[in-house]
């Protein structure tokens, strides 16, 4: 395929997408965004970039502005809701640093490496069909486009994968969460670095930003129908389940606002098992929802990122390159996927003597063994790997 005549239509704007059109210019391939809202804007929500998305951005150049921006984090430590300590992670060893930083913050650093023009706001997909070698996309606001590849990266409830797989619906997934982000006014909070406190049913965690800022999040097993229950008041009920819990997790969020408080259900959906359909297919959550405890959704969508530009520049046809690109890929995601779902089920534990005999096997695992469980994640190179 000649790369400068090889026109590629990218469906949503988030961190996923962004990536890929970097990428994907990168190696010369001609390349437009589509993205509903009217403008970029992104939720006072933090994510946490790990060594194996960083690899990427510094490939790109993108690596130095995101820890000017971000916090880099040195440690992580877990423990009970009585600050037991379970375990303490250090990442002092690791080529790059993990990373906190606010979505809006990576937002700017990646919009600013695409030339203007590149999205298209406003831009719902209605449908799309695939005729010979070319894919015809409709919007909702009656603008048609055709494209020789068509790219799903609109997040986990994607039209694209709906249109393509027409698989259920996003499963909730037992639980709501809350997000918060406060200015510090807790200077050894700061010092503590990344944390997080599993409890009976709950677990609670924060992260120290760039500017004395920090993010928190927790999470409660709740039934679907009381999700909205009480969502004008978030702070209150938030408060109410931890203000047992050992400092700093009810201090932190007394000293957060209400209206920067962010409540939602968590859910999910299944890997697909099939990421393509001739000329069409899925990157991020579209293809692999993950929920989000661990951060990990972001970091695997920015590997998707360099594969699928790696293996478009590769090989000879659309399709040849799909197909490598979900073999390096799809076994990954789904095994990352059924890793994060144990964690989040060991960190909702009620019964007494289960949250025991988890918290023996958190403190004494071998570090080998979990060096090893981390260093299958972390040190996954998207630039070298296998294609």
């Amino acid at each position: 395929m000649k790369k400068a005549e090889l026109n590629i239509a990218i469906i949503g704007a988030g961190i996923g997408g962004l990536t890929a059109a970097i990428t994907l210019l990168q190696r010369g391939f001609k390349v437009q965004i589509y993205e509903r809202s009217e403008e970029l804007k992104e939720s006072n929500a933090a994510i946490t970039l790990f060594p194996n998305a960083l690899r990427v951005l510094h490939h790109f150049g993108m690596s130095e502005e995101v820890y000017s921006m971000g916090k880099e984090v040195g440690q992580f430590t877990l423990a009970t809701s009585k600050n037991n300590v379970l375990r303490t992670l250090d990442f002092a060893e690791e080529e790059f640093h993990p990373v906190t930083i606010m979505r809006e913050h990576l937002y700017s650093i990646l919009l600013k490496r695409l030339p203007e023009g590149i999205v298209n706001y406003g831009y719902t997909l209605r449908d799309y069909e695939i005729f010979d070698d070319m894919v015809s996309i409709v919007f909702t606001n009656e603008k048609q486009i055709k494209s020789d590849l068509l790219i799903g990266a609109d997040g986990f409830s994607s039209k694209v994968r709906g249109l393509m797989l027409r698989d259920d619906d996003p499963v909730y997934q037992g639980y709501q969460v809350w997000r918060g982000v406060i200015d510090s006014p807790f200077p050894d909070i700061l010092e503590k670095g990344t944390m997080q406190f599993w409890g009976r049913g709950k677990r609670f965690g924060f992260m120290p930003l760039e500017d004395n800022k920090i993010a928190w999040w927790a999470a409660s097993k709740e039934s679907i129908h009381r999700i909205n229950h009480m969502n004008a008041d978030r702070k209150k009920k938030v408060y109410k389940y931890f203000r047992n819990w050992s400092y700093p997790v009810p201090e932190l969020i007394k000293a957060t606002d209400d209206h920067l408080i962010i409540k939602a259900g968590c859910y999910a959906r299944i890997p697909a098992k099939v990421w393509s359909e001739e000329l069409v297919t899925l990157l991020g959550e579209a293809a692999h929802s993950i929920s989000p405890n661990l951060g990990l959704g972001v970091s695997l969508a920015i590997e998707d990122a360099a594969i699928i530009a790696r293996c478009l520049d590769k090989y000879h046809t659309i399709e040849d390159a799909l197909l490598y690109y979900e073999d390096a890929r799809i076994n990954r995601t789904q095994t990352i996927t059924q890793d994060v779902l144990e964690i989040v089920r060991k960190g909702h534990l009620k019964k007494s003597f289960a949250i025991r005999i988890r918290n023996l096997i958190l403190k004494y695992t071998p570090q080998s063994k979990v060096d090893k469980k981390l260093g299958e994640i972390f040190d996954y190179n998207a630039l070298k790997v296998k294609i």
